[in-house]
């Protein structure tokens, strides 16, 4: 019984370890490369809608990945399936939160006050990928329709590699896709924004974790990354790592 019991929990481990290496490679896909420029671009009007949702369907060599968003104000959550599991991420004014749903474990971070302080000048909390690219010194090189939708096409070519970027041509630059070459992985990927709903009807509740959570508590993130240099920290990478830290 003993043995089969630690057979078991061996089990557990090697799979909790197997996801969180996944979704660390799944996020290749969704790689934010840092919106630390550009900021007043995206600071929010009059006109600026308060919701999003958006979907989106990522693919490259490995791996085939959906994911949805929602945001109100500053507030947001992402669902995206990996293996069969639910990885949700909550951001509020205070905390960022990742945790499995099917497992209901997971961790909550504190997030910095450089990167609160910039909740309010961001348009969205999600989808910056233009501004991100405009940061890391991309330029618009042409315009062309891409699925229906006019959009303007931008890029940019760095030592990491290649980013190619198609947003609509409104004032909001919603992101319809992102193709990505790394060169230190020599991998492609291409990301797909493939449903957008300006000013959603949404709760503030929606953006609340359950009470029933099994959370690892941390302070900031840079007692976070101290844990991480001993074992992995479940279920997942953070997704989102502007949200929760930004060098002062």
């Amino acid at each position: 019984m003993f043995q089969k019991t630690l057979l078991l929990n061996q089990r557990r481990v090697a799979t909790s370890r197997a996801l969180f290496l996944l979704v660390g490679a799944v996020s290749f896909i969704f790689a934010a490369f840092g919106a630390v420029a550009q900021e007043k671009a995206t600071q929010p009007t009059a006109n600026t809608p308060n919701a999003y949702y958006a979907m989106t369907f990522g693919h490259s060599d490995f791996d085939r990945v959906m994911a949805q968003y929602w945001s109100l104000g500053s507030l947001f959550r992402s669902e995206t399936v990996v293996a069969g599991h639910p990885i949700v991420t909550l951001v509020d004014k205070k905390y960022y939160y990742t945790y499995d749903a099917l497992t209901r474990k997971g961790y909550r971070i504190k997030r910095s006050s450089s990167s609160v302080a910039k909740d309010k000048e961001r348009i969205r909390p999600f989808a910056l990928d233009l501004y991100e690219l405009w940061a890391a010194g991309g330029e618009k090189i042409r315009e062309e329709s891409l699925n229906g939708v006019r959009a303007e096409v931008y890029r940019v070519t760095d030592n990491q590699g290649k980013r190619t970027l198609w947003v609509t041509q409104n004032s909001l630059k919603f992101p319809l896709r992102l193709e990505t070459y790394s060169r230190g992985t020599n991998r492609k990927s291409e990301l797909d924004w493939v449903q957008w709903i300006p000013d959603l009807s949404v709760e503030e509740e929606f953006f609340e974790p359950p009470g029933n959570l099994d959370l690892k508590r941390f302070d900031s993130y840079a007692d976070f990354a101290e844990a991480l240099k001993s074992s992995p920290v479940e279920p997942a990478p953070p997704l989102f790592y502007y949200l929760l830290h930004q060098s002062e």
